[in-house]
Protein backbone atom coordinates (compact mmCIF):
# COMPACT_ATOMS: atom_id res chain seq x y z
CA UNK A 1 0.00 0.00 0.00
CA UNK A 2 3.52 2.58 0.50
CA UNK A 3 4.24 1.82 -3.00
CA UNK A 4 0.78 3.10 -4.10
CA UNK A 5 0.55 6.00 -2.00
CA UNK A 6 4.02 6.88 -2.97
CA UNK A 7 3.62 7.19 -6.47
CA UNK A 8 0.00 9.15 -6.02
CA UNK A 9 1.30 11.47 -4.31
CA UNK A 10 4.99 11.90 -6.75
CA UNK A 11 2.38 12.70 -9.29
CA UNK A 12 0.27 15.28 -7.50
CA UNK A 13 3.65 16.80 -6.55
CA UNK A 14 4.36 16.70 -10.29
CA UNK A 15 1.52 17.87 -11.81
CA UNK A 16 1.44 20.68 -8.65
CA UNK A 17 4.60 21.85 -10.41
CA UNK A 18 3.60 21.58 -14.00
CA UNK A 19 0.70 23.46 -13.05
CA UNK A 20 2.63 26.43 -11.33
CA UNK A 21 5.21 26.77 -14.27
CA UNK A 22 1.78 27.66 -16.96
CA UNK A 23 0.63 29.68 -14.16
CA UNK A 24 3.83 31.07 -14.02
CA UNK A 25 4.66 31.45 -17.92
CA UNK A 26 0.73 32.90 -18.23
CA UNK A 27 1.50 35.72 -15.83
CA UNK A 28 5.15 36.23 -17.93
CA UNK A 29 3.54 36.25 -21.23
CA UNK A 30 0.26 39.08 -19.68
CA UNK A 31 3.56 41.16 -18.59
CA UNK A 32 5.51 41.77 -21.44
CA UNK A 33 2.16 42.35 -23.44
CA UNK A 34 0.06 45.53 -23.03
CA UNK A 35 -3.57 44.81 -22.76
CA UNK A 36 -5.85 46.55 -25.18
CA UNK A 37 -9.12 45.09 -24.33
CA UNK A 38 -11.49 48.06 -24.03
CA UNK A 39 -11.25 51.43 -24.81
CA UNK A 40 -9.80 54.29 -23.46
CA UNK A 41 -12.16 56.50 -20.69
CA UNK A 42 -12.84 59.94 -20.44
CA UNK A 43 -11.24 61.51 -17.57
CA UNK A 44 -13.76 63.57 -15.62
CA UNK A 45 -13.42 67.18 -14.93
CA UNK A 46 -12.90 68.79 -10.96
CA UNK A 47 -16.00 69.45 -9.37
CA UNK A 48 -15.90 71.92 -6.65
CA UNK A 49 -18.91 69.55 -5.08
CA UNK A 50 -17.14 66.35 -5.41
CA UNK A 51 -14.29 67.80 -3.07
CA UNK A 52 -14.10 66.63 0.78
CA UNK A 53 -11.88 69.83 1.77
CA UNK A 54 -14.34 72.08 0.50
CA UNK A 55 -17.44 70.38 1.58
CA UNK A 56 -15.90 70.68 5.19
CA UNK A 57 -15.06 74.07 4.63
CA UNK A 58 -18.77 74.58 4.06
CA UNK A 59 -19.71 72.74 7.10
CA UNK A 60 -17.53 74.89 8.98
CA UNK A 61 -18.90 78.10 7.78
CA UNK A 62 -22.30 77.16 8.41
CA UNK A 63 -21.75 75.83 12.11
CA UNK A 64 -19.54 79.53 13.18
CA UNK A 65 -22.79 81.38 11.23
CA UNK A 66 -24.57 79.03 13.52
CA UNK A 67 -22.62 80.66 16.45
CA UNK A 68 -22.24 83.38 15.63
CA UNK A 69 -26.16 84.39 15.15
CA UNK A 70 -27.00 82.61 17.62
CA UNK A 71 -24.50 83.91 20.80
CA UNK A 72 -23.97 87.98 19.47
CA UNK A 73 -27.36 88.40 17.76
CA UNK A 74 -27.83 91.83 20.54
CA UNK A 75 -24.36 92.71 19.72
CA UNK A 76 -24.74 92.39 15.78
CA UNK A 77 -27.93 94.13 16.21
CA UNK A 78 -26.73 97.05 17.77
CA UNK A 79 -24.02 97.19 15.08
CA UNK A 80 -26.71 97.46 12.49
CA UNK A 81 -28.54 99.84 14.12
CA UNK A 82 -25.87 102.07 14.90
CA UNK A 83 -24.91 101.28 11.16
CA UNK A 84 -28.45 103.05 9.88
CA UNK A 85 -28.64 106.00 12.98
CA UNK A 86 -26.06 108.36 13.86
CA UNK A 87 -25.62 109.87 17.74
CA UNK A 88 -23.91 112.50 18.88
CA UNK A 89 -22.90 111.04 21.75
CA UNK A 90 -23.41 107.52 23.32
CA UNK A 91 -26.56 106.04 25.00
CA UNK A 92 -26.24 104.99 28.40
CA UNK A 93 -27.48 101.72 27.94
CA UNK A 94 -25.61 100.80 24.56
CA UNK A 95 -23.37 97.54 24.70
CA UNK A 96 -20.96 99.30 22.33
CA UNK A 97 -18.57 99.69 25.76
CA UNK A 98 -18.08 96.01 25.60
CA UNK A 99 -15.48 95.59 22.52
CA UNK A 100 -16.81 92.14 21.37
CA UNK A 101 -15.36 91.77 17.88
CA UNK A 102 -15.35 88.07 17.01
CA UNK A 103 -19.07 87.96 15.77
CA UNK A 104 -18.56 90.35 13.05
CA UNK A 105 -15.14 88.79 12.47
CA UNK A 106 -16.50 85.21 12.10
CA UNK A 107 -19.72 86.73 9.83
CA UNK A 108 -16.96 88.55 7.74
CA UNK A 109 -14.88 85.74 7.19
CA UNK A 110 -17.36 83.59 6.27
CA UNK A 111 -18.81 85.82 3.59
CA UNK A 112 -15.39 85.98 2.49
CA UNK A 113 -15.11 82.22 1.85
CA UNK A 114 -18.52 81.80 0.90
CA UNK A 115 -17.95 84.80 -1.80
CA UNK A 116 -14.51 82.99 -3.01
CA UNK A 117 -16.14 79.11 -3.88
CA UNK A 118 -19.37 81.07 -5.53
CA UNK A 119 -16.95 83.32 -7.84
CA UNK A 120 -14.55 79.92 -8.23
CA UNK A 121 -17.91 78.02 -9.19
CA UNK A 122 -19.33 80.53 -11.61
CA UNK A 123 -16.01 81.21 -13.76
CA UNK A 124 -15.03 77.71 -13.60
CA UNK A 125 -17.82 77.25 -15.64
CA UNK A 126 -18.73 80.09 -17.70
CA UNK A 127 -15.37 80.84 -18.45
CA UNK A 128 -13.35 77.64 -18.90
CA UNK A 129 -10.29 79.32 -20.61
CA UNK A 130 -9.19 81.46 -17.31
CA UNK A 131 -8.74 77.07 -15.41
Amino acid sequence: MNKFCHTGFSQIQELYNQHVEQIDSALQHCKETPCTNGMAGEPIPYQLRNDFAVTGIVFLCFFLAVYALKNGKKYLYQHIKSFFRHKERAGLFDDTSNFNIRYTLSLGSISCISAGLFVYDFFSKTEPFLF
